[in-house]
């Protein structure tokens, strides 16, 4: 295979696992307001809402740690 698209593919591979980064972002913000609205109603589901988001912030930080995040501007 030509290297040229080996390089398209693994810079299409990064792009994506960054833009799945920004929405699991997102996601672990909602969930985590979601959990601290809940906690003084429902503290079984709130801490079952603050299980899901440590998990989503222990994948973000393997992807951010799997990638190169230091970007320069242009």
């Amino acid at each position: 295979m030509n290297p040229h698209f080996n390089n398209i593919d693994q810079a299409r591979e990064k792009i994506n696992a960054m833009l799945n980064v920004n929405e699991l972002e997102q996601r672990y913000k909602t969930t985590i307001e979601q959990a601290y609205n809940l906690s003084q109603t429902e503290s079984g589901l709130s801490d079952a809402l603050y299980y899901e988001a440590s998990l989503m912030l222990q994948r973000i930080l393997k992807l951010k740690a799997s990638f190169d995040y230091n970007f320069e501007a242009a």
